[in-house]
């Protein structure tokens, strides 16, 4: 278990029944903002990074997109790119019947390609 890991699994028993490996990442408060232990990625940001072919490979867990979405986006980043997805994946890139038609990033997505 790597240190990070046994920080996560000591703050999520802290935080009660419910925490899981996404909360216990997240910083409260003003360090949040400035740099992130780790990118948290939760089931819509999980399913965007695939749609969007931002992992080398599919990824089948949130847990396998975090590591794979830490290997090549910035640092300094990591704390917003759950934050800047949420929203989109349950406006716009819904799991089931995802609205590409009204997506600004249509041509952009592989996904979206051939609709």
């Amino acid at each position: 278990m790597t240190a990070l890991s046994a920080r996560m699994l000591t703050r999520s028993r802290s935080l009660g029944p419910g925490a899981g490996p996404r909360g216990c990442r997240e910083e409260p408060g003003p360090l949040r903002r400035r740099e992130a232990a780790a990118a948290a990625v939760d089931t819509h940001v999980h399913r965007i990074a695939n749609r969007l072919r931002w992992t080398k490979k599919a990824t089948k867990s949130p847990e396998e997109t975090r590591a794979a979405l830490e290997e090549w986006l910035p640092r300094e980043l990591w704390h917003e790119i759950n934050g800047l997805l949420v929203g989109f994946g349950q406006q716009t890139c819904l799991p089931v019947h995802p609205r590409c038609h009204a997506c600004l990033n249509q041509a952009l997505c592989p996904a979206a390609q051939g609709l």
